[in-house]
């Protein structure tokens, strides 16, 4: 009862202090910054507008095809070459591709070994995600060259009855979908599925709790300094730092999870809860352990920006340096962003306990030699 009166006073103590609320406001305003622009931004790192010469049931086919790629590349429909060319003027397309007339003969040419030209490009400088798009091109058209390579081939060594009857087991043979496709365990958001925009969301949104629970700690520090503390005995007033931070990450949390809810980011209540349960009591415990160590506000104050720092650059949020990775295992927020994808969690409990035993350990140590 005692303990649970102590929660409710050190939450109300953390929602008048103007900074924390601030913290908190930074979570829903971060997440709905990126929600709105992935909703009216283009995903596409590469937008090309494409068109055909003459158009028939083929070309449209193929173009119709091709338009229905992924995110990372999109391709634009445009009604003829001009309306594809004014597309690049005006900044809206990359790149602008347009299918020369006779495109099924120039299918059917290519098959035979010929040297023809199917598709005019415009203006599409050329880089990785230019090979990418003409890849998905080519791959729209694989299965018709393939056809008529096979057709070429049975013709040659089959006389003709035999021919139709090798097609028409071609034919039935065909596989619908991939033929090699990917599948990766226990990963909530395939890469098709997944938004680039929102990706760095999880990553950032954990930062800003891992700062709620430094900017609480720092909150005591100033406290215990000034005396308000000063009638708790010195055994256990890291308990009570441990209280205040555990006050400061549950709000973030809470606040964060339906921030996750409110972009459609939250990917199951298992996976997310074991996640969340570890972030907050790492952060906790490292918040103990730097405050053990650094136990006054100058030093702390400072030390806090550059842990959230850290903790923005060592973690996974815009790329992973794993190169440094004996650097990243120091931040809750990296086991947190692997934990919450269903990849490690783990190392993410090891890591928590290791966190919480060390910093108990040594603040009981250090409060002994402490006035």
């Amino acid at each position: 009862m005692k303990m649970t009166k102590l929660y409710f006073l050190l939450k109300k103590r953390l929602l008048k202090k103007a900074s924390f609320i601030a913290i908190l406001l930074c979570i829903p305003l971060l997440a709905g910054l990126f929600s709105h622009f992935a909703k009216n931004e283009e995903t596409g790192l590469l937008r090309i507008a494409i068109c055909a010469e003459e158009s028939d049931a083929y070309t449209e086919g193929i173009i119709e095809s091709i338009s229905e790629g992924s995110r990372v590349i999109l391709f634009r429909v445009a009604e003829n070459e001009e309306a594809a060319l004014e597309s690049v003027r005006r900044g809206k397309s990359d790149g602008a591709w347009v299918f020369k007339k006779g495109l099924s003969e120039n299918v059917r040419k290519l098959a035979e070994g010929e040297k023809v030209s199917i598709i005019k490009a415009y203006e599409c400088e050329e880089s990785l995600f230019a090979v990418m798009a003409r890849e998905q091109v080519f791959s729209c058209l694989y299965a018709d060259v393939a056809r008529i390579m096979y057709e070429n081939y049975a013709g040659e060594i089959v006389d003709s009855a035999e021919r139709e009857d090798i097609i028409e087991s071609y034919k039935k043979t065909l596989l619908e979908g991939d033929l090699v496709s990917f599948e990766f365990e226990n990963v909530p958001v395939s890469l098709e599925e997944e938004n680039y925009l929102t990706a760095p969301l999880r990553g950032l949104l954990s930062v800003m709790v891992l700062l709620s629970a430094l900017a609480a700690a720092l909150y005591y520090i100033s406290d215990e300094k000034e005396g308000t503390y000063d009638l708790v005995r010195r055994e256990v007033r890291g308990a009570v730092l441990y209280m205040t931070v555990l006050c400061a990450v549950t709000l973030s949390v809470t606040v964060m999870t339906l921030s996750l809810l409110f972009t459609g980011e939250y990917t199951g209540f298992l996976r997310e809860s074991a996640a969340f349960l570890l972030l907050i009591f790492s952060s906790a415990g490292l918040s103990l352990l730097l405050g053990t160590l650094f136990f006054s506000v100058r030093a702390f104050a400072s030390l806090l920006p550059l842990v959230a720092a850290g903790a923005l650059v060592f973690s996974p949020v815009f790329f992973d340096l794993t190169s440094l990775k004996a650097f990243q295992v120091l931040f809750p927020t990296y086991h947190y962003l692997y934990a919450a994808g269903g990849v490690a969690l783990l190392p993410f409990a090891v890591y928590c306990i290791a966190v919480n035993a060390l910093a108990f350990g040594l603040h009981f140590a250090l409060s002994r030699f402490r006035k």
